[in-house]
């Protein structure tokens, strides 16, 4: 598995931002750790291009080394509005959100792209579902 530093400066990559310092950025990065632990409970507002989510940080953070791990627990912070922007589908991310939430596998689409769109998403947060295997998540004919 990656450490929280390499998941970290991955998705920094991935959004254009700096990485981070190993040193003393690790360093805050613990503290930051520390005070989320009490807060776990604590609402995040996700802003997908216009369309305003909101869960908990512990919902977010069910799924260990996801992108939401990276986030919360890294160098991001919200915008003025208090809000994380993050530039994707918000229909899409409907699907692992509520996965997130409930535990419960998105219902397979009668489409083979929006299928693949789903896995892709799963794949993008970096969130194993099992059901999005073939076997269980077909494509249609």
């Amino acid at each position: 598995t990656q450490t929280m530093q390499q998941q970290s400066d991955h998705f920094s990559t991935l959004f254009g931002l700096p990485p981070t310092s190993h040193s003393g950025a690790a360093q805050q990065q613990q503290v930051a750790a520390n005070e989320n632990k009490a807060s776990d409970h604590q609402k995040v507002k996700l802003n997908f291009g216009g369309q305003l989510f909101v869960a908990t940080r512990d919902t977010l953070l069910r799924k260990e080394d996801s992108f939401f791990t990276a986030m919360l627990n890294g160098p991001w912070l919200p915008d003025k509005d208090g809000e994380y922007f993050i530039d994707r589908s918000p229909e899409l991310f409907q699907s692992v959100l509520s996965y997130l939430r409930d535990g419960q596998a998105p219902v397979p689409r009668n489409s083979n792209v929006q299928n693949a769109a789903i896995r892709e998403e799963f794949a993008f947060y970096q969130i194993k579902c099992a059901a999005l295997d073939h076997r269980f998540f077909p494509m249609t004919m």
